[in-house]
């Protein structure tokens, strides 16, 4: 099989051997794609690919399958809210061919949460100084189904607390990270 592999691989011109999987990772691969919301966080990706597992093809053409460890509470409250949790930790970022399981630690900074509490806090601060958008909110309002920039606009010129924005955060965190999955 491997041999036969090669010999379609070594014979395709360059543009066909960009579509013959060859020391890829498809999972990781995919995430890379999805926003910078979500490819610009190694952990963020890692978690995620732990929740739906991953698709690594070798150098020679030869296929890994590792199965998703699944949406326990301890991988959820890391994703969400920061804490530690089994993960399949990349051996590089570029590429994450061999992926290992190992635990990490999620500080509650980092959790998607915070992290979205941080932006709309920013977008809300924005709304009202007509300042440009950063590629991370512009990736965060692209990333959810939810009228983000309506609901700011309308709480700023209602003169409401940011609080009520950012207090959106808990409903956005997971259909963020849900559409991130559901794309690969």
């Amino acid at each position: 099989m491997g041999n036969e592999s090669n010999k379609v691989f070594n014979h395709a011109n360059a543009e066909e051997q960009k579509r013959i999987p060859r020391n890829r990772n498809l999972t990781w691969s995919e995430f890379e794609k999805i926003n910078q919301f979500i490819s610009s966080d190694r952990e963020l990706k890692e978690l995620m690919m732990s929740l739906v597992g991953a698709v690594i093809y070798g150098n020679l053409g030869e296929l890994s399958v590792l199965p998703g460890l699944g949406a326990s509470d301890s991988v959820m409250d890391a994703i969400l809210k920061g804490g530690t949790t089994e993960v399949y930790r990349c051996d590089n970022v570029t590429q994450c061919l061999k992926p290992a399981r190992s635990k990490i630690t999620v500080t509650a900074s980092h959790g998607m949460i915070a992290q979205i509490q941080t932006l709309l806090s920013s977008l809300f601060k924005k709304s009202t100084s007509d300042m440009a958008l950063t590629d991370k909110e512009t990736a965060l309002i692209g990333s959810t189904r939810v009228q983000i920039p309506r609901y700011v606009i309308d709480s700023a010129s209602l003169s409401l607390d940011e609080s009520i924005v950012t207090s959106l955060a808990e409903s956005i965190s997971p259909a963020t990270w849900w559409s991130a999955i559901s794309t690969v």
